[in-house]
Formats: C-alpha cells, structure tokens, sequence
C-alpha cells in the first residue's frame, strides 16, 4: 500500500515541515491518560551531572593529547595505535554501559 499523504506540509508556521505527523503510540494495557510508549518519556535512569561530564570530557582530552604527544614525540607509532584502541574501547564500553542502564525494561 502507497501512502497517500502530503507529509507534515502545513503543520509547521514556516511551512517547511516535510516529515509525516505521526499519532501518539501506546502498548496494549497502557493507560494513554498517563503513560507514553516513547524511550525518552522516563528519562534516564540516573540522576545526570553536567558537571561530571565536563570534568570527563577535558580528563579525557588532556591524556589523548598527552598520550599522543608523547608516542608521536618518541616515534613509537606501534604503541600510538595501542594507545588509541585502549582509549577507544574504554570510551566505547563506558558508553554502552550508560545506553544500557537507561534502558527500562517492561515487566
């Protein structure tokens, strides 16, 4: 079957809304009064500080640039590239913890 709808043109005030307007989604039992079947409707599971991500962020940036430096400075791109897959898994598994533990799963 072909949709045969303008998308959302006409539902945004400059007009230039091309994306469909999609209806409200709920699961079978929900009570649409109270409960959304969106991801982001719970929020994340713990408490965010922007202040520790920034302190992450700039902890992080100070050893790939030191760790760099210092591979690139005494030549040792041997240990450049282990350094970097390192830091890239940490980031990776640190990452993939957060995405996981805000997660809900239904009972």
């Amino acid at each position: 079957m072909q949709a045969r709808d303008r998308g959302g043109a006409g539902t945004s005030l400059e007009n230039n809304n091309v994306f469909t307007v999609q209806p409200t989604v709920y699961f079978e039992g929900m009570d649409p009064a109270r409960e959304s079947a969106s991801v982001y409707a719970a929020g994340p599971a713990a408490p965010f500080n922007p202040a520790v991500l920034a302190t992450g962020v700039i902890a992080t940036g100070i050893v790939a640039v030191a760790g760099t430096g210092s591979a690139i400075y005494f030549e040792n791109w041997l240990a450049l590239g282990v350094f970097w897959a390192i830091l890239g898994g940490v980031a990776g598994t640190l990452g993939l913890r957060y995405v996981n533990a805000t997660k809900k799963i239904a009972p």
